[in-house]
């Protein structure tokens, strides 16, 4: 049953004249009682980066949230997100278009990890899936903010669509709610024909159960490593890619965890260290390389975000 249907509205058609290729595709899901959000139709111009961000509403009562598809041209996508908003709708009204390519756009000034895909980018699990009994909490009214990563190599201009769909289930069932959790660095630069090497270390500050750990770097990464920092002074290295590899860019080695098996203790931290390779006369930042380790846990209905000062 499709109890609802949001769309943005707000974004302008596609002119008439536009002569480029049409990448668009028809996105469906068979799942009962789901709703979803449809992006506009994009134009990503020949050789561009493109990331573009726009605004809708929930607009049901209360719900749980158990299962979430993040479907684009994987030819050209590199993700679509779900971030939750406290923007307010005066001024970033539903069917607000804008590029979010920088991370300072002022788009994202107010946005939240929500959902993602299995293995962050969607890129060959282009899914959310939780185990039976847990979901996330979405309320009445929630804004998001969508997020679509398009990156044409081609010398044409290319039409693109994205569309997320979410599965819901009455919060009366729900046995315990989870979120995203998300350890991230943005104050780095890596020198033209350099190598650069960091740390990033965030605590917990309540008992938490992950459910995923995966880590993330864009094409320069050259290796990654998570190493879990114990109550009792002990380290234990539970995420390890000696050498990063490209295809990790869309789809990283992810750690899934059995409901139970992974506590960790409040107090307890985690490091990251995130390393690259710049080969290029430019240097390399946030967001054109990243250094972030995510994934959900819980119980708890609101992410845990972490950005440590550098």
């Amino acid at each position: 049953m499709l109890v609802a249907l949001l769309s943005c509205t707000g974004a302008d058609p596609i002119d008439s004249s536009f002569d480029g290729v049409d990448m668009r595709i028809e996105h469906a899901t068979e799942r009962d009682n789901t709703i979803r959000f449809d992006s506009p139709d994009y134009i990503v111009p020949a050789y561009t980066d493109q990331t573009l961000c726009y605004f809708d509403t929930y607009a049901g009562d209360e719900t749980g949230i158990i299962w979430g598809g993040f479907f684009q041209n994987m030819d050209v996508g590199h993700h679509v997100v779900l971030m939750a908003s406290t923007a307010d709708p005066d001024a970033w009204p539903d069917g607000t278009v804008q590029d979010c390519t920088e991370t300072d756009a002022d788009i994202m000034t107010e946005a939240r990890p929500f959902l993602f895909a299995g293995d962050l980018t969607g890129a060959l699990q282009p899914e959310m899936v939780l185990p039976d009994g847990m979901a996330v909490k979405m309320k009445a009214g929630t804004r998001f903010v969508i997020q679509s990563h398009h990156i044409n190599t081609t010398a044409d201009d290319i039409l693109v669509n994205d569309t997320v769909f979410l599965q819901l289930q009455d919060v009366a069932t729900v046995e315990t709610w989870t979120a995203p959790w998300v350890h991230v660095q943005t104050q780095f630069e890596v020198p033209p024909h350099d190598s650069l090497e960091i740390t990033v270390t965030c605590s917990f500050d309540d008992d938490v159960y992950l459910l995923s750990l995966l880590g993330h770097l864009h094409e320069w990464g050259s290796r990654y490593a998570v190493d879990y920092n114990k109550a009792d002074g002990s380290t234990e290295r539970v995420y390890d890619i000696p050498q990063w590899d490209l295809q990790y860019r869309d789809a990283p080695p992810i750690n899934v965890y059995a409901p139970g098996e992974f506590q960790v203790k409040a107090g307890e931290s985690f490091t990251t260290t995130c390393a690259w390779e710049n080969d290029t006369d430019e240097p390399l930042g946030f967001p054109v390389e990243m250094c972030a380790t995510v994934g959900f846990a819980y119980p708890q209905t609101v992410a845990l975000v972490c950005e440590p000062d550098v």
